[in-house]
């Protein structure tokens, strides 16, 4: 029959017995047209469509057999089964050696909802390999506690370790079964939570290490294009902050490393700003004026006046278009207080330099 058409059984309507086994029915027919091949069908009671290497048949092939009591589907490659809730008649459905390696919620309920309502219900399942594997747990529970009357209820299973074994085996050592399956369900949660936590971790470290390029991407993103500034933007290459004890030091050794030998133009405080001014107001201009700042960083300036006022300023001059534009430089010889966290934690800490500052010594 792999060549019937769909209309075959239209002349034979009262058909009781029809048995098919080994016909050689076409898989993609039979899943297209099989309904209507069958549907004329109404007073039959004994149908066997075994042997005939079947792998899908329509949900609701069986829909319009009202009088059918027996259905033998062994020997196919089926992992499906069609709906039997119309069939209130039905006595026994042939499932063995097909596909099956579980039995889904869903036709666990549709079979037990069919033995509710015909008692005799029987079903075969001989001879399909099913899974004893955690998955399975409320099927393996189901053969245990169904209404249906299974052919014998042990049937023969893979287990977790990849050994062929059978249900009932399983079931006797079910306290054990339960206890791999929820140590390894309490592993993958503690698997899945320390990698939720690591992620979170790197995104963080990422995010507050790169916090001011990903605020300039999210603003590009709606249409705001922001730009770091550049360095032909401001007169001076970099401001130095320090204080009188190493004057010697920053205006003569690091004064001609940077700007002699490396062409780095410097705003120092001794030759720059004019004398006489407002300390305040050259630290303002020189913060405006400058591309980098440089504050060094010694007891001596924390003891100073304008300590305060002068970190403040440093912080407020980083922006989005002016980032990683402070760099610390912290004399090795300093215990660093913690009144001054708040700036030390805003900025990068390649920006934090620890060095070697050589006092000037009277």
């Amino acid at each position: 029959m792999s060549t019937v058409s769909e209309e075959f059984f239209d002349a034979f309507p009262k058909l009781k017995q029809l048995r098919l086994s080994g016909v050689q029915f076409n898989n993609n027919f039979i899943s297209q047209h099989g309904k209507r091949l069958f549907s004329p069908l109404k007073y039959l009671e004994n149908l066997d469509l075994s042997g005939n290497g079947l792998v899908f048949l329509p949900y609701d092939i069986f829909s319009s057999f009202v009088t059918l009591q027996v259905i033998n589907l062994a020997f196919n490659n089926l992992i499906t089964i069609p709906d039997l809730t119309p069939l209130d008649k039905l006595n026994f459905i042939d499932l063995s050696h097909n596909s099956f390696t579980t039995l889904d919620n869903k036709y666990r309920l549709m079979l037990d909802k069919t033995a509710e309502n015909n008692n005799e219900f029987h079903l075969s399942l001989w001879g399909n390999t099913f899974s004893c594997i955690c998955e399975s747990t409320e099927f393996l529970i189901w053969l245990q506690e169904t209404r249906v009357k299974l052919d014998g209820g042990n049937y023969s299973c893979m287990d977790f370790t990849g050994q062929m074994s059978y249900t009932k085996i399983v079931q006797t050592k079910w306290i054990a079964f339960q206890r791999h399956c929820v140590s390894r369900f309490w592993l993958n949660m503690a698997m899945g939570g320390a990698s939720v936590v690591v992620v979170t971790l790197i995104t963080a470290f990422v995010v507050i290490k790169n916090k001011m390029k990903i605020k300039l991407i999210l603003l590009r993103m709606i249409g705001q294009n922001i730009y770091p500034k550049e360095r032909n933007e401001f007169l001076y290459d970099a401001y130095i902050i320090y204080t009188d004890s190493i004057y010697s030091w920053v205006c003569n050794e690091l004064r001609t490393e940077i700007e002699t030998n490396r062409k780095i133009k410097l705003n120092l405080r001794d030759r720059d700003h004019l004398p006489g001014g407002s300390h305040a107001d050259d630290i303002l201009e020189a913060i405006r004026d400058s591309w980098k700042i440089v504050l060094i960083l010694t007891e001596d300036f924390l003891k100073s006046d304008l300590a305060y006022f002068t970190m403040c300023n440093c912080l407020s001059a980083i922006t989005l278009t002016t980032p990683q534009r402070l760099i610390i430089v912290i004399d090795h010889q300093m215990t660093i207080p913690t009144n001054i966290d708040f700036m030390l934690e805003a900025i990068s800490q390649r920006n934090i330099i620890t060095a070697i500052c050589f006092y000037f010594s009277s």
